[in-house]
């Protein structure tokens, strides 16, 4: 099925710097503009010139907030005075740094190509972000639903980066300091696989001869080569309880599953088919659901977080339940011995039919877009790839994958409320 994601193609060349620029021509009125840096909290350890180096936990997203500190004050009041709205967020894989505007464009980008080719880190701006970022993580040190996930992280991995949260800990942050920071910059904010993609009623001609005139001069880039994460199919413990300051039990179930291929397009296509595959067993819609409330065992059905990197993915599922032990046994036994009557295809044709409209609906923002394009383009993958392995799906992809899923890939956790507990 041919996909445009774009009324005109991109424009794709590479600076003498090493930046791979993608130009875009839209019938909008704003330019938006994204650099994307291949480095997220998923990178712990990665090597140069056969040298290894290990990353902090925390790294990536602390050096996100400090880029904005320049000589000449907080970026952000520069991109304000221009008339352009900025931002910057890290996930796993990357960071990534837009603005976006109807006016000084030209300007603008080169206020963002400087700040993120220059650094201004000093002991006390890092000493000062550090008590920032310590204090941002101690909001969330209390929280029920996030010490229920990173215990359930634990249980499931061994030793998978995905088992250290993006901000790091406090204890983590602490460690950071200024060469550690300018280390970790120059290694990935120089590196040739960050790109920078612009998109708007710009002219093409004209926006890639001003950028051309920004780095007139080649550039040798470093390129950082990610160590490979050695992860046991099997997890860390198979279940486990907490107590927590809750008034209702929950209970969560975490699956870990493994993919052989490191394709991209394997991967994105394993992390859609393990999303159906729950959603036909347990989604809000499903035969499962509507028993167990019927039965009193669940309150408001499952929440779903999905995350695949690296080869690794993991799916957890959480819901509030009165009777979290009974719940417990029939999602097992659901899970590993009557899944097959839950996967319908007239329940997976309703399902993709939503999924598909969902994901096209969510396209037609345009920040979305050219994020997706973005994040997937980081990994060569095309936007238009991840569409169409949408509508290839099949369920009986669905069912192989099934197939696949053993009892010692699965952890569970159940909370209790704190005033349950006898000592």
């Amino acid at each position: 099925m041919k996909i445009n994601v774009f009324n005109q193609e991109p424009v794709i060349f590479d600076l003498p710097n090493g930046l791979h620029v993608h130009l875009i021509k839209g019938q909008t009125k704003q330019t938006y503009i994204q650099v994307d840096i291949p480095l997220g909290s998923f990178v712990t350890s990665y090597e140069v010139d056969g040298k290894k180096f290990h990353v902090i936990p925390g790294s990536a997203h602390f050096l996100e907030h400090k880029i904005f500190a320049t000589e000449d004050g907080d970026a952000f009041h520069k991109f304000h005075e221009l008339g352009l709205t900025a931002n910057a967020h890290t996930t796993y894989r990357s960071t990534s740094y837009t603005i976006s505007g109807y006016k000084h464009i030209k300007e603008g980008i080169k206020a963002l190509l400087d700040m993120l080719d220059h650094t201004y880190f000093t002991n006390e701006n890092v000493e000062s972000e550090i008590l920032i970022i310590s204090e941002e993580i101690s909001m969330y040190d209390d929280d029920p639903m996030t010490l229920m996930y990173q215990k359930m992280y634990d249980q499931m991995l061994h030793q998978h980066p995905l088992k250290n949260d993006i901000a790091g800990t406090i204890d983590d942050v602490q460690l950071i300091s200024k060469d550690s920071l300018l280390e970790l910059f120059n290694h990935f904010y120089k590196s040739p696989k960050r790109q920078l993609i612009i998109y708007g009623p710009i002219d093409i001609d004209s926006m890639k001869d001003y950028l051309m005139s920004l780095y007139p001069e080649r550039v040798e880039c470093p390129n950082p080569l990610m160590s490979p994460v050695d992860e046991p199919f099997h997890v860390v413990n198979p279940s486990d309880e907490m107590y927590l300051n809750i008034s209702l039990p929950v209970i969560m179930m975490g699956i870990k599953y493994q993919q052989t291929s490191k394709l991209e397009i394997d991967l994105f296509k394993t992390e859609l088919l393990m999303l159906f595959l729950m959603r036909l067993i347990f989604g809000q819609q499903s035969d499962f659901v509507e028993k167990m409330q019927q039965m009193g065992y669940i309150v408001d059905g499952f929440d779903f977080q999905i995350t695949m990197e690296d080869q690794t993915l993991v799916f957890i599922m959480d819901a509030e339940s009165e009777n979290p032990s009974e719940l417990n046994e029939f999602v097992q036994k659901t899970l590993l011995k009557d899944a097959m009557k839950y996967l319908d295809q007239t329940a997976f044709d309703v399902l993709k039919k939503a999924y598909i409209g969902n994901y096209i609906m969510a396209l037609d923002d345009i920040e979305t877009r050219i994020y997706l394009y973005g994040k997937y383009h980081l990994y060569n993958l095309s936007l238009e790839e991840a569409i169409n392995s949408i509508y290839e799906i099949t369920l009986q992809d669905v069912i192989n994958l099934y197939h696949k899923i053993h009892e010692d890939m699965i952890s569970i956790l159940i909370a209790h409320p704190i005033d349950e507990k006898t000592y």
